[in-house]
Formats: C-alpha cells, structure tokens, sequence
C-alpha cells in the first residue's frame, strides 16, 4: 500500500531496539503503520502513547530506519483471515501460508469469542490421548485446559507430540510460538499421518520471530479454534509454549514503559494470559481443550509464568528432570501432577485406584534414599513393602515409547493390574 497526498503521515523522531517513536500523526494503541525509508518499509504496531509521541513497535527489521522515513496507519491489519483449505497446511502469523501448498483464496474473518459464564459447560467427558500415564492416573477431559511444566530438555515437546498423534479430535490446532523452527518439520513428519493432517493446522512463530509476530500467532491460533468449537466441532488445541508468549508478551510491555515487576514481568502479562486460557473450554455447540507447555526456568516451579498457569489451569502435567535422568519416558511425576477435572470424568472406582496408585509412589519417593542405601529392612512399614512389591509394575505402565498407543481400555488394565 503506497501513501497518496491525501495520506496522513507523521515523521520518526527516534528508533532504538524495535521501537520506533513517530509526531505528526493521529494514532491510537492497537494501530498497524507502515514506516516507509528509503528502499525499505516494514510493519508496526503502536504499542503506547507518550502525549503526542506514538511508540511503535515493527514486525520485523528496524534496519534503514532514519529520521527521514514517514509513518501512516494501514487498515486491514486489525482482521484474521481463514480458509478452511488451510487445513493440512503450515501458516504464519498473518495466515501466510509456510508450507507449498497452494491455497484458494475464499477467506472469512475470524472474531474473538468472548463467552460469558453462562454460556459455557461443564466438563463431563474423558479424552483419550494414548498415554497409559495421563489416562489411568492424570484422566483429562473433553474441554479441560492443562499444562505440561518442565524446564528445558526434559520432553515437554515429545509428550505433546504423542498427546497430538494418539488424541482422536474432530480440529486440531497447533501453535508452534517461540519454539525451534525444526519443530515444525519434526510435528509435520514424525506426528502427523495423512489422515491426521487432513484435520490440523499448524500455526507457527519460531524463535527468531518478533514479539508482536508471536502475540499475533497466538490470537491467530485461539481464534481458529473458537471457530470450529462455534461450528459444533471438538477441537483439541496444542501450544508450544506459554512461556514463549509471556516473554513476547513482557517484551512489548516493557517497550511501551510499563514497570517490570516479577523476574522483570510487566503487570499486563499476568493479565493477558488468564484472558488466553479462559478462551478454552466447553460451550453449547462444540468444545477447545488446550494443552500448553510451560517452561519452568532453571527449574525453578515457583516461577513466575508457571505459579500464574498453575493457578488458572485446570491441571498440570509436571515433568522431572531426575525422572528423566533414570530413563523413563514420558518423564511425568505422578505425584506432582494434578488433573482437576478427573473426578467429574471417570467412575469413583477408578478414581480410588488412581489414588492408592499416587500414594505408592509418593511413599516409595519418600524412601527412596533409605531404601538405596540399604537400610530399610522389610517388615517394618506395610505400605512401603506394598509399594516396593508393585513399583516395577507401575514403572510398566508409567514408561512409554514415543511411538506407542496405550488407549483408555489399555491403561485402565495397567492399572486395574496394579
């Protein structure tokens, strides 16, 4: 879009970082603008106002941006537009498609769903996603919102590509936000099947986006998954990672002068991810049960991202690092993790077992130290000598291959056998 004489237009006063400040133009915070140099334009947002100063921050480079480029509103950009051909396909912040596929261009615009109270349903129904661990003793259900905490390397990813490839949903959505753009291609090759990808559609701003692009594809992603929820469809949302969207998220707030707070969080931030996960849930017509990943930095489960996320989730998945070192994976501790929404979704029995199950590990975790020294002789506890008899059958059920289904029948004989 090129400016005419009747544009109106304001000057750069000033670039640093990502942001750029403009005078001389009527803007207000949410505006898309182009700053226009010499030979090259790029994208912004106006992210706050400082009296008659826009700050803006880009989509992209802020390279050849000087003193004589000028700065005008582009409209358009506020809307989201989808097709439904995109699904199968890899596609940008913007609903640029990534992949080769070739797209028809009949698009309809996506509108943020706010739901009142009112308007939402309970939770009711179990949801397969092929893992014994999650299904017999961490039982998720049809619209719940969880997480999956861990720090870095512990297989966070992993475990959302097996929840992905063994969950039977009617509309899959994938936000791939902040994370390694080999992701992308490991999901499409190594997670999806022909059939599978028929029905997901994968939205990615890799790690060396800008932060507006991951705020952006983010919007993108949830306002996909309210559309087909608002078609009737259950639709199972997967994203990578939380985390990544509150450092885009502090970013920007930090740039539009907001105080830091918490290991540098803006206050917005803390207000802006509630608002993301109550988009999730249960309506009158269909269904959105989000999976988000949750990076726990240096480890650490009183950060503050993974205290927020664990408030407002309807469970959390925790993964350990000294789970991991043992081998065993998925690397969940069980003891740890929470689903909220499980004793509204399986019969009182199998939530008894599932109980006695946690309390076993729990006991054992609690002598682990005492029993590899040597110094525990048996006799001495009744619960721990149960826990000690049946821990190589719960490791059995606990570990599994990325490649293996263990449907919900499959994981209630594991633990039915316990």
């Amino acid at each position: 879009m090129n400016p005419t004489v009747f544009t109106p237009y304001g000057k750069v006063i000033k670039a640093a970082g990502l942001t750029v400040h403009a005078r001389g133009v009527n803007l207000s915070v949410g505006d898309v603008c182009m700053v226009k140099g010499i030979g090259q334009e790029t994208y912004g947002e106006v992210i706050a106002l400082d009296g008659d100063i826009s700050i803006i921050m880009v989509f992209d480079s802020i390279g050849h941006v000087s003193t004589s480029s000028i700065v005008y509103k582009v409209d358009g950009f506020d809307k989201f537009y989808y097709s439904e051909n995109m699904l199968g396909c890899v596609v940008d912040a913007f609903g640029e498609v990534l992949s080769d596929d070739l797209i028809s261009p009949s698009n309809i615009e996506l509108k943020s769903e706010r739901l009142r109270f009112s308007e939402r349903a309970s939770v009711s129904e179990h949801l397969d996603v092929g893992v014994a661990a999650i299904n017999g003793l961490l039982t998720l259900g049809k619209g719940q919102r969880v997480g999956v905490m861990a720090g870095s390397g512990v297989g966070k990813s992993v475990l959302l590509s097996m929840i992905a490839k063994n969950t039977k949903a009617e509309i899959c959505v994938c936000a791939l936000i902040g994370e390694r753009s080999r992701e992308v291609i490991d999901f499409i090759e190594k997670t999806l099947t022909e059939v599978t990808r028929k029905t997901t559609i994968i939205i990615s701003a890799p790690a060396d986006s800008s932060p507006l692009k991951k705020i952006r594809a983010t919007e993108y992603a949830m306002r996909i998954a309210e559309y087909y929820s608002s078609k009737g469809k259950d639709v199972v949302m997967l994203f990578d990672s939380l985390t990544r969207y509150a450092h885009a998220l502090r970013e920007v707030g930090l740039a539009a002068g907001e105080p830091p707070t918490m290991k540098g969080y803006p206050p917005s931030v803390f207000t802006k991810i509630p608002q993301l996960v109550e988009r999730s849930g249960n309506t009158k017509n269909g269904s959105v049960t989000s999976v988000f990943t949750v990076l726990m930095d240096g480890d650490d489960e009183n950060d503050p991202v993974v205290d927020s996320a664990r408030a407002i989730l309807d469970g959390h998945i925790m993964l350990s690092r000294k789970i991991a070192s043992r081998g065993q994976f998925p690397a969940i501790d069980i003891a740890g993790s929470v689903s909220r929404c499980m004793s509204d979704v399986v019969d009182a029995a199998s939530f008894e077992k599932s109980l006695k199950v946690k309390q076993m590990l729990s006991i054992y975790a609690e002598n682990e130290e005492l029993l590899s020294m040597g110094a525990y002789q048996a006799g001495g506890n009744p619960d721990l000598d149960l826990s000690i008899k049946k821990m190589p059958a719960i490791l059995a059920m606990l570990k599994q291959k990325p490649d293996e289904i263990r449907n919900m029948a499959i994981s209630r004989q594991y633990m039915y056998a316990l």
